[in-house]
C-alpha cells in the first residue's frame, strides 16, 4: 500500500527525518493552498447521471481501484448500467476513450482502467467532464470515478474515501497529518473529510482487525471495513 513512499511519512510522532520534514514544510503549505483554492473555485458540472467518487486522502495506493471495481459490480448486479471513469494516469491517451482490454495497453490508458474494464465499461479522460458526457451519451446510468476526491470537475452524488487500514509497526495512515511533500496527505484531513460521505477502511486478507482508534478518527461518518482478497 505504501510502496515507493518514504517510510518516515507514516511516523506520526515525528521521530524520523526531522530535517527533511522542516525543509519540505513550506512546499506542503503551498500544495495545500493550491488544492484548496482549486476545489473552492471550481463549479462542478452535472453530467445528468449519479456520480460516485472513489478517492483517498493520501498519495500512493490505498486500494481505491479494487473498491471501485466492487462498487461497479454491485451496481451492475442491481441492473444499473454503471460505467467507470478514470483520468488514465500513466497512459498516453487523453481521451475520452472507452477502454478495450483487447486493444489498449497500460502504456496507452493506464493499468487501473484496464483492470476496471475487465468487468464493466470503463472510460479514460484527462477532462473528466468530457469523459462523463461521453459515457452518458452511450447510455451510462451511473458513473464511478476512480481517484477523484480532489478533482472537483463533476458534481458528486456520493463520495467514498478508501483508507489503508494497516497501523502496525508504529505507523499511521496519515503520519503526523502533514501534506505532501512533508507528509503523505493530499490535503489536510479535516478538509478532505468535510467532502466525504462514506469511509472504507481496507485491510489485507491476513490482518487481525481494524484499529479502533483509526475508526474513531472518522466519526460521525459511516465506516465500512473491507478486506483485499486475491481473485484466484
Amino acid at each position: 500500500m505504501k510502496l515507493n513512499t518514504p517510510r518516515w511519512w507514516y511516523d506520526r510522532d515525528r521521530r524520523h527525518a526531522p530535517v527533511q520534514r522542516l525543509m519540505l514544510k513550506p512546499v506542503s503549505w503551498i500544495w495545500a493552498a493550491v488544492t484548496a483554492r482549486r476545489i473552492a473555485r471550481t463549479v462542478p458540472a452535472d453530467p445528468g447521471v449519479p456520480v460516485i467518487s472513489i478517492g483517498n486522502l493520501t498519495v500512493g495506493g490505498s486500494g481505491k481501484t479494487p473498491v471501485a471495481r466492487e462498487v461497479l459490480r454491485l451496481l451492475r448486479a442491481a441492473g444499473i448500467d454503471a460505467q467507470a471513469l478514470s483520468r488514465g494516469y500513466g497512459g498516453s491517451l487523453e481521451g475520452p476513450v472507452r477502454v478495450d482490454p483487447a486493444v489498449h495497453t497500460a502504456a496507452e490508458v493506464g493499468d487501473e482502467p484496464l483492470m476496471l474494464a475487465l468487468d464493466s465499461p470503463a472510460w479514460i479522460a484527462r477532462d473528466r467532464v468530457a469523459g462523463a458526457q461521453a459515457a452518458a451519451a452511450t447510455g451510462a446510468q451511473a458513473l464511478v470515478l476512480d481517484d477523484a476526491h480532489q478533482n472537483p470537475a463533476l458534481k458528486k452524488t456520493l463520495s467514498l474515501i478508501v483508507v489503508d487500514g494497516e497501523t502496525r509497526d508504529g505507523e499511521w495512515p496519515f503520519g503526523d497529518g502533514s501534506v505532501f511533500p512533508s507528509g503523505p496527505m493530499r490535503e489536510p484531513l479535516k478538509a478532505g473529510l468535510a467532502r466525504t460521505d462514506v469511509v472504507v477502511i481496507l485491510l489485507p486478507a491476513d490482518a487481525p482487525g481494524v484499529d479502533p482508534e483509526l475508526v474513531e478518527v472518522f466519526a460521525p461518518l459511516p465506516v465500512f471495513v473491507a478486506r483485499l482478497m486475491p481473485a484466484a
